[in-house]
């Protein structure tokens, strides 16, 4: 939830950086996008 409440206050795509880490430690270059369907039943 802070990560959400981290990305709303971005102003630009300039000001937005983010690292990914693996359980190694290294940082990724991609990851896996969750989509909660409990989150979505709710949009109109």
């Amino acid at each position: 939830m802070q990560g959400k409440v981290a990305l709303s206050r971005v102003k630009s795509r300039s000001g937005l950086k983010i690292l990914i880490t693996g359980k190694e430690g290294k940082p990724k270059t991609k990851t896996l996008n969750v989509v909660y369907k409990q989150i979505c039943q709710n949009i109109p």
